[in-house]
């Protein structure tokens, strides 16, 4: 055996370190797409979190003002169809 491979089977040497290096980077490499998931996740959660607060900010004023003018639209309706009722009795009056 030459030394690299008998410091490799025995432990020692620079071969060892690298291989040691190897697997510490594969354990890492491992352990990667459990940490990223975990961050896909979190950041996901984020921001639809952000995403559902600024629904709110934003519906709650249009919801508001939605109300309001349905109520003026109902408002304006009752005036048209009173105007529509003087209007049809001037006419039959007119017609008489």
């Amino acid at each position: 055996m030459n030394g690299t491979r008998l410091s490799v089977v025995l432990g020692s040497g620079p071969g060892f370190r690298y291989l040691r290096s190897l697997r510490a980077t594969v354990s890492s490499l491992r352990e990667q797409p459990g940490d990223l998931e975990e961050e896909y996740t979190a950041q996901t959660r984020g921001t639809s979190q952000t995403i559902s607060a600024q629904k709110q900010q934003i519906a709650g004023p249009l919801e508001g003002q939605r109300t309001q003018c349905k109520h003026i639209a109902d408002e304006r309706g009752a005036e048209l169809a009173d105007l529509r009722a003087k209007l049809d009795d001037a006419r039959s009056e007119d017609g008489d």
